[in-house]
């Protein structure tokens, strides 16, 4: 079992813009915020990709006819 199959992360942001013409006067308002990071060491429930290698491999198989 390697590193990265028992490590996940997860990061959540918000971004928000607004824009105003008032009387020709043009404002723009562009925000990111950062609202959470999270890191789960060892947790072994999340996969690289979330797939597990079984099932990756089925999607790659060609269809039996």
């Amino acid at each position: 079992m390697k590193l990265e199959d028992v490590f996940a992360a997860r990061i959540q942001a918000q971004f928000t813009s607004s824009h105003r013409n008032d009387s020709g006067v043009a404002t723009t308002s562009n925000q990111l915020t950062l609202t959470e990071v999270t890191l789960y060491p060892i947790s072994g429930s999340f996969g690289a990709s979330g797939v597990t290698p079984a099932a990756r491999d089925a999607r790659h198989r060609p269809a039996s006819r």
